[in-house]
């Protein structure tokens, strides 16, 4: 699942650098009362554990010293129906006290000045590490993550300085994209509105960096139609679920194939007139964020 790494860095397996344990396997009746309890969920829905964990389970102080949840600790998804579902990892940044955590997981801790909890938020959520898990698991009846699998993946390690300016650099993109999600959130809310109150449902932005601009344009339920400009607004990898229809310049105006046109009101817009452009209909935030991060460049 590795690409080629600098000469500097080293690879090892995961098993050398800390411990894994499986989590505590209680009854169903010990929940809802007691210690915080770091859940499945916990874990899935996050790159990095919550400050609060969102259950709460009657365990013993035994317990909690054989499961508690510590800062630098990495959780993994080790068991589900579906195989697309193992192997998310989420990093404690913060000691949970009196913390336990679910059986349904694998608790990673490393050795002191191994790894940089910052750099372990980004290193385990490589999409090919789970490829490698779901080629390596033997599933009858229910998807499993074994210890001894984690043990033996190949972790490629920079220096602890590096892990920390990696990290650094990584949790401002990750920032900028969250600013541009919400953005893109409160935009279509207010163009909703818009266009249900019939005012003029297109608006032009601007990236700050190359200045390239995106129309968009609501009103087409159950899509939003992005308008760039051809080839410099095309993402090199265009998500599969975007679909694409191009249209050349004619006048003032645009047509495709089909004869058909574009929104009129881009020709306002000198970054659209007379330019090749491209409608790509988009249905899910993800696939925003795609277009989105290619154009701020």
């Amino acid at each position: 699942w590795m690409s080629s790494i600098p000469e500097h860095w080293t690879v090892s397996k995961l098993g050398y650098l800390g411990r894994l344990s499986n989590g505590i396997s209680i009854g169903g009746d010990a929940f809802g009362s007691g210690f915080p309890f770091v859940s499945y969920g916990d874990v899935y829905k996050n790159r990095s554990l919550p400050s609060s964990a969102s259950g709460l389970v009657l365990s013993s102080e035994k317990d909690r010293k054989s499961y508690d949840v510590k800062t630098g600790d990495v959780f993994f998804t080790r068991t589900s129906e579906t195989v697309e579902e193992i192997g998310f990892a989420s990093v404690c940044m913060n000691t949970i006290q009196d913390a336990v955590f679910a059986g349904f997981l694998i608790r990673f801790r490393p050795r002191k000045n191994v790894l940089s909890p910052k750099f372990s938020k980004f290193a385990f959520q490589h999409e090919g590490l789970r490829d490698y898990f779901a080629s390596k698991m033997n599933i009858i009846t229910r998807a499993s993550l074994s210890q001894y699998l984690l043990r033996n993946v190949p972790v490629p390690l920079p220096p602890i300085s590096e892990q920390i300016a990696i990290a650094d650099h990584l949790q401002q993109v990750e920032m900028t994209v969250e600013a541009l999600i919400e953005r893109t959130e409160r935009s279509i809310a207010h163009l909703k509105e818009r266009a249900n109150s019939g005012m003029v449902h297109l608006e032009v932005w601007r990236s700050r960096g190359k200045r390239r601009a995106v129309g968009i344009e609501i009103g087409h339920d159950p899509q939003i139609n992005f308008w760039v400009v051809r080839p410099f607004g095309l993402p090199k990898d265009l998500p599969a679920s975007v679909e694409r229809v191009d249209k050349q310049p004619k006048g003032r105006a645009w047509t495709d194939t089909d004869g058909k046109g574009a929104n009129s009101n881009l020709s306002a817009y000198e970054e659209f007139r007379n330019s090749p452009i491209a409608r790509l209909e988009v249905r899910s935030i993800e696939d925003a964020r795609a277009i989105l991060d290619h154009l701020r460049g």
